[in-house]
């Protein structure tokens, strides 16, 4: 939807219905308009003379939706630093991981060299094991 494009949606808020306009979706405002009924609802619950004002009424209402806004917002500040520490982790995982794969790299060159390294001397005893067994033969 359009951003510029208004549309209307009647809601009931305390009982009253309402029309609002809006450009989002007509799913966010009934959303929206169930959550401040449930406030609502809550305060006239009160029996008390203080709620029975209704700028009094109009303040807990607002407190209370403000104090819902702050608590998810540091809910909210509490992920994203979640997120944070796990992406600094995650890249701590990943140079020592890298560190690892050169590490395993080097081993497997050592190993190889090993390998020649055995290999050459297997070949020269085999050599000499061939020579002995010359020399053997020629004094029988």
């Amino acid at each position: 939807m359009d951003p510029a494009e208004k549309n209307y949606y009647e809601v009931v808020i305390a009982g009253e219905v309402v029309t609002l306009t809006a450009s989002e979706s007509e799913d966010y405002i009934h959303k929206l308009a169930r959550y401040l009924d449930k406030k609502i609802v809550a305060i006239n619950r009160m029996n008390n003379s203080f709620a029975a004002n209704s700028f009094y009424k109009t303040l807990l209402i607002s407190i209370n939706i403000a104090d819902d806004f702050f608590k998810e917002k540091t809910k909210s500040q509490q992920l994203e630093n979640h997120v944070v520490a796990c992406e600094h982790e995650l890249s701590e995982l990943r140079t020592e991981n890298n560190a690892l794969i050169e590490q395993l790299r080097e081993m497997q060159e050592d190993l190889a060299n090993a390998r020649n390294e055995l290999g050459e001397y297997i070949d020269a005893f085999d050599k000499q094991d061939k020579q002995a067994a010359n020399v053997y033969q020629f004094k029988k």
